[in-house]
Parts: C-alpha cells; structure tokens; sequence
C-alpha cells in the first residue's frame, strides 16, 4: 500500500560484496540484527514465511510463539522509512511472508544484473564495472556469533565463485590486450575475495612475470605463503607454475627495450 502522506527518506542500498553494511546508516543506527534480516530477505526477493525467518536467524531457539522475527521486522521497518515511490522499503508482512521493496538493491544484484548468465559473454565494459563492485571478501565482517548468519553458506560461496569468475574473464581479456593495470586490478580483486584460494595468486604471479619484475614477483611469493600457509602442498597449476617462473622472467627481462 502506497502512504501518499509521507515524506521520502533516504536511499537504502546493501554492501555485500565486502564489509556488509546498509549504506547511508552509521554503525548501531539500526537494531542489532537488522543487517542480517534485511540481507537474507534480499537474496531470498520471492518473499519468506515468517516460521522460515525464525528458523533461519533462530535454528536454536525456535519456539512458534516466539515473536523476535515480528519484532525485529518492525523496528527495522520503522528506521529505514520510505521509498522514492511512498511505499515502505520493508513492507508488512503479506501471506506470501515478508519480502523487500523491489528497489532496495545491493551490489551483488547489481554485479549479477551487470555480468548477466554467462561471464564469456558480458562486454568488457560491464565486467570491469562489475569486478569494480567488489570490495573484499563477501559478507566481510559479520558477526560469528552463535546462531547469527548460519544460513549465509550457499549464498556466500555464490557470491565467491561469481567474482571469481568475473576477475578471471576480466584478467583474461585484459592480459591479451596488454591491459595490464586492468589485469592487476582483477588480480587483486580475486586475491582479496578469497585469498585462501590461489586463482588470485597465480594472476598476480602471472603479471610479475610478464612485467619482468622479481621483486614484485618474490613478494607475491612470499605472500603467498604467508596465506595459505605451509602444512599442505600448493595446487598443482600454482606449484608448475613457480617452477617454470625463473625462465619465464628471463626471457621477459630479455625482451624489454
């Protein structure tokens, strides 16, 4: 239902891909777990039953008389206000369950919107202005409290491997045309979403080789290690490829004017 009489209130918009937070709301603004409700109501945009809510912020204190999804529903409605268009960002409940304004968006919407079904397919210019959204590792900086966000795992692992793929295509198609500021900048976004996963580390070692730069190319190293660690072996691309690095920076040192 559209309130005519009210005034419009501030942007919502959710940072996900990266230290999550609700732009344009300073820390402690809205109630305690308003961040987490509204994130998972965003991915979840055909609407949810009120039980699924409780069980997915509650598994371990569910009880059907309980009202902390109600509750937390109705004070972070009261805080984040209205829409351009009059409506509340966070409507009342409807039988279909509660469920966002089709306005309040994220970068992870806009990232999917931008790369589309198939990152081989997205122009280059909608990739660069994709990987540009990323802001580190997905959902950084939540809480680990007992019982909060234990839902976010398939959600999480899509945002990764989405990202990933998109900084690998970028680096792709940006190395092939010696665009190598934009093959460091999706190299760097990869690292920073996962940097236990070495797709992100081979970009970077890639690009020291090609720079004929040892330096550069030590420290990743170094790096590198200092991340994963060293209790297990690294994947086999990532060994074969420091293997072959002293040659491969010969001969890019061999070739520079």
């Amino acid at each position: 239902m559209i309130d005519s009489t009210v005034s419009t209130d501030r942007p919502v918009y959710l940072r996900l891909l990266g230290a999550a937070h609700v732009e344009g709301f300073a820390p402690g603004e809205l109630p305690g777990r308003s961040l987490e409700l509204l994130t998972y109501l965003h991915l979840n945009p055909a609407g949810v039953a009120g039980v699924q809510v409780q069980h997915a912020l509650w598994p371990d204190a569910y009880v059907p008389s309980n009202g902390h999804a109600r509750t937390l529903a109705k004070q972070t409605r009261s805080v984040l206000g209205h829409a351009p268009d009059g409506r509340r960002w966070f409507p009342e409940a409807t039988k279909a369950g509660y469920a966002l304004h089709p306005a309040l968006t994220s970068d992870w919407s806009d990232f999917q919107r931008l790369m589309g079904p198939d990152p081989s397919h997205t122009p280059t210019a909608a990739l660069i202005d994709a990987v540009r959204l990323v802001r580190g590792q997905p959902l950084d900086g939540i809480t680990r409290r007992p019982g909060w966000w234990t839902w976010r795992g398939p959600f999480e692992e899509a945002m990764i491997a989405g990202v990933l793929a998109a900084a690998s295509e970028m680096y792709t198609r940006a190395m092939g045309a010696g665009r190598l500021s934009d093959a460091r900048t999706a190299a760097t976004i990869a690292r920073s979403t996962d940097p236990l996963n070495e797709t992100g580390w081979r970009m970077e070692l890639r690009l020291a080789m090609v720079r004929a730069d040892p330096i550069t190319y030590a420290q990743t190293v170094a790096d590198l290690y200092a991340t994963v660690g060293t209790a297990h072996p690294l994947d086999t691309e990532t060994a074969q490829l420091l293997a072959h690095a002293p040659a491969a920076l010969r001969a890019a040192a061999s070739h520079r004017p």
